[in-house]
């Protein structure tokens, strides 16, 4: 179907982002990515790549179906040690930098009221940074410097357009690395000029680091765990997350 032919469509459009293609995969979305995915009649998703530029570039371009609503999907570091791998995360504010945005109270809570029997949830805000942050140290200083209690790199600029635009979002994740793990270094190596994991790079990085190799494969678990929590969340509630 033609962008035109989505555009005249008459429904409330919800726009979910993730970054990574495995947090898409979790709404029933695939590839191809860096473009508005159908899930169904009135929810698109877009699969962006990692990292603030590439968010904000998916907002502008769901912005154009104009949506009702946006979902800020996907996994998250825990920045304190509570916060386990698969830890559901409904933040009830993003915090960046240089300013703070609180997500819609009332679409939040009307998913918190569906989630709360199969999952514990946290709505402690989140830090959104434009960069990975990988130690224990920088986790411990974000969450005593701000609050938040995990981390993303998506989020801050999902809601600054969002909110400049007018349009109601909430921030809808799960822990994937928590606190007490360092991110390796041949994880940046992993990803692509746009922000996608390779298989090329990672081995890339591995040879380069080959100690990561076992911090690797414990990502690679947090990972399964983040996404299985999101998986569930979207079954419960449908891909459009119930919003707005």
């Amino acid at each position: 179907m033609t962008l035109d032919k989505l555009r005249n469509k008459a429904s409330e459009r919800v726009g979910v982002i993730a970054a990574m293609p495995v947090e898409a995969r979790a709404l029933g979305a695939s590839e191809p990515f860096n473009q508005i995915l159908e899930l169904t009649s009135n929810t698109y998703a877009y699969v962006c790549g990692a990292g603030p530029d590439n968010a904000r570039r998916a907002m502008q371009e769901l912005l154009t179906m104009n949506v009702a609503g946006v979902v800020s999907w996907g996994t998250a570091g825990g920045l304190t040690p509570n916060l386990v791998p698969g830890t559901a995360l409904l933040s009830k504010k993003v915090i960046c930098a240089d300013s703070a945005y609180e997500t819609d109270g009332y679409w939040a809570g009307r998913l918190r009221d569906h989630f709360n029997s199969i999952l514990t949830i946290n709505d402690e805000a989140i830090y959104s940074s434009g960069q990975l942050v990988s130690g224990m140290a920088e986790k411990k200083r974000l969450a005593n410097e701000t609050g938040a209690v995990a981390v993303d790199m998506e989020s801050g600029a999902i809601a600054k357009t969002a909110v400049a635009a007018g349009v109601p979002f909430v921030c809808v994740r799960a822990v994937a690395d928590p606190f007490d793990f360092s991110l390796p270094g041949a994880l940046s190596s992993a990803l692509d000029e746009k922000g996608f994991p390779t298989i090329n790079g990672a081995l890339q990085g591995l040879l380069r680091r080959p100690a990561d190799i076992v911090p690797m494969l414990r990502l690679a678990v947090y990972f399964r765990k983040a996404t299985r929590t999101l998986t569930v969340m979207s079954r419960v509630a449908g891909p459009g997350l119930l919003g707005p």
